[in-house]
């Protein structure tokens, strides 16, 4: 938080704070190293209480940690590979679907346009959720509804990130 990371006497404190709580409620059960940091991540920022939280999700979407946070304020999709087949599907369109399982009611929607399976897909999602979709490719952006002020901001913020782009 404000380029500080955890210190370690915070990490481990929230370790074992969040080992026992799974212990005392789900004895017969174990968090995976993601749900483990992430509920460790979660209980630290509960107590530092910063303005903003940037979650990424572990693997997919639909099924991911990430979407026990209810109050979102943006969600952003980059660019859907042939990754994690094993788990997500052996298409874009499959693994595109996963991953759009992060689309929650209420909440904006940015993602990266390249791919026709991948943006139908992704838009469909964004249609039975209602939601605002945004896409990009380069340098265009393209709103799926028309609400000036997140577009601003949007591209206020890809504007000001340009510089960090071969990174």
């Amino acid at each position: 938080i404000d380029e500080d990371d955890i210190s370690e006497e915070d990490f481990v404190n929230v370790f074992h704070e969040i080992m026992e709580r799974a212990q005392n409620y789900m004895p017969d059960y174990h968090p995976t190293f993601f749900e483990l940091l992430f509920f460790m991540a979660m209980k630290w920022f509960d107590k530092k209480k910063p303005d903003y939280i940037i979650l990424e999700t572990g693997l997919g979407g639909r099924l991911d940690t990430t979407n026990v946070v209810e109050h979102k304020t943006l969600c952003i999709i980059t660019k859907i590979a042939l990754d994690h087949m094993e788990y997500l599907g052996n298409d874009l369109g499959t693994i595109a679907a996963e991953k759009a399982g992060i689309i929650s009611h209420k909440t904006p929607v940015v993602f990266y346009d390249y791919h026709r399976d991948v943006t139908a897909v992704l838009e469909e999602r964004v249609r039975q959720e209602s939601v605002e979709g945004i896409s990009f490719s380069g340098n265009k952006i393209q709103k799926m509804k028309k609400h000036e002020k997140e577009l601003a901001e949007l591209t206020r913020l890809r504007e000001s990130t340009e510089k960090y782009e071969n990174i």
